[in-house]
């Protein structure tokens, strides 16, 4: 048996409008341009989240080691 995890979008879709949501379910639902535009459009935006969060770390990263160079600069002088 396999695990099926509801997701927030299933649950606004079946809010929004329960018999979309059942055809979804049973694969009778068409796919449009425009959901494949969606997906695109939600696609391209996780990858520029994934890209904020990289350079995040590694800033952060650089600041913690030009701490850490500073302090052990004015330490030893």
């Amino acid at each position: 048996m396999q695990n099926h995890y509801v997701t927030a979008s299933e649950i606004g879709e079946f809010v929004y409008c329960k018999r979309s949501w059942w055809l979804r379910q049973h694969k009778l639902l068409e796919e449009t341009q425009q959901m494949r535009d969606g997906t695109e459009g939600h696609e391209a935006f996780s990858r520029q989240i994934i890209f904020v969060r990289i350079i995040t770390f590694i800033t952060t990263l650089l600041i913690v080691i030009g701490s850490i160079l500073l302090a052990l600069f004015f330490l030893l002088r």
